[in-house]
């Protein structure tokens, strides 16, 4: 089934295909994804910064402050949690 959805992708956009299994145009894809998610850690990490010091008498109460932590914490360790699950997947499939 799989193959013939993907026969049926190629029929109708045939460069559609080819950008996809393109090593180069994927790695291309991926160093901006990296730049991205580098970008969105770095000004996650700037806000949780700001808040800390322009309301420090509100870190500990606010849930401002804890959402801004919570998410900036899952965007610096997200990254390496699916690089495993992806990598101890591709282990069990071998």
């Amino acid at each position: 089934m799989a193959y013939y959805l993907k026969l049926v992708k190629l029929k109708k956009e045939p460069k559609g295909f080819v950008a996809e299994i393109d090593e180069r145009l994927v790695s291309q894809k991926n160093e901006a994804d990296a730049k991205t998610l580098k970008l969105l850690q770095g000004g996650l990490f700037l806000l949780y910064l700001a808040y800390t010091f322009i309301l420090p008498e509100e870190v500990f109460k606010s849930i401002g402050w804890r959402g801004t932590l919570s998410t900036l914490l899952f965007a610096l360790f997200a990254q390496a949690f699916f690089r495993y699950i992806t990598s101890r997947s591709n282990h069990i499939e071998t």
